[in-house]
This record gives C-alpha cells, structure tokens and sequence, in this order.
C-alpha cells in the first residue's frame, strides 16, 4: 500500500485529505508542523508528501528545503496544496520543481488524478 505524509497545519483540512486518501487505499499520516514531518521522516520514509504552502508558522520553501536535504535513498515526490488565491506560492512552488499543486481545499478527483500522474495509483 503506497504511504503518503501530509504536512498541514490546519487539522481539519489535514484529516479530510487523509480521509480522502484512505478511500483511495492509501495509507496517509498527518503532521502539523515541519518539526513533526522531520521527526517522522527519521522513522520513515513515505512515497510521497503532501504540502501545504500557506503555513502559518513558518516558510513552507524552508520546510521543502529542510526535506530535501534529508538522508533519503533517492528523493520524495512533493504535491503542494495552494488556494486560487495564492498565484505566487504556486509559481514559486513551480520554481522549486514542484510539479503538481492540488486546490486547497483538494477534492478526491484532484487526489485520484494527481495520484495517478504521479504513478503511486
């Protein structure tokens, strides 16, 4: 069963994505903070992450970083989650080799078809 980490602040977006997953036979985790998602990626490492970029306690571009320089044996897909209203997040996240951003909040076609893309479904 493929495993995906989801990095949201918000609880309640954070377990409707997981939930939405779930229905996708995808085992998910929830983390909060890009301290929680560091600390879980030193236990294990997932088939993909989910990030969100509007994060209020911090930079979501330092949290991809701190991922990224992680002692992985090849790198984590990332999808970002980024509102309409937030162009230049999701430019930036483009930039940063982000290739696919869900609408936040993601529906379960938005998951199936960006799963699907990125060969986890």
């Amino acid at each position: 069963m493929p495993s995906v980490l989801v990095i949201e602040e918000d609880r309640s977006l954070s377990e409707k994505i997981c939930q939405l997953l779930r229905l996708l036979d995808v085992e998910s985790k929830p983390v909060y903070t890009a301290r929680g998602a560091l600390l879980f990626l030193s236990d294990r490492i997932p088939d993909l992450i989910i990030l969100d970029l509007h994060q209020l306690s911090g930079d979501a571009f330092q949290t991809l970083a701190a991922l990224r320089r992680g002692k992985h044996r090849e790198p984590i897909q990332v999808i970002a989650v980024a509102g309409a209203d937030q162009p230049s997040l999701s430019q930036r996240a483009r930039e940063e080799g982000i290739r696919h951003i869900l609408p936040r909040p993601p529906s379960l076609e938005d998951i199936e078809i960006v799963l699907s893309e990125t060969g986890l479904v």
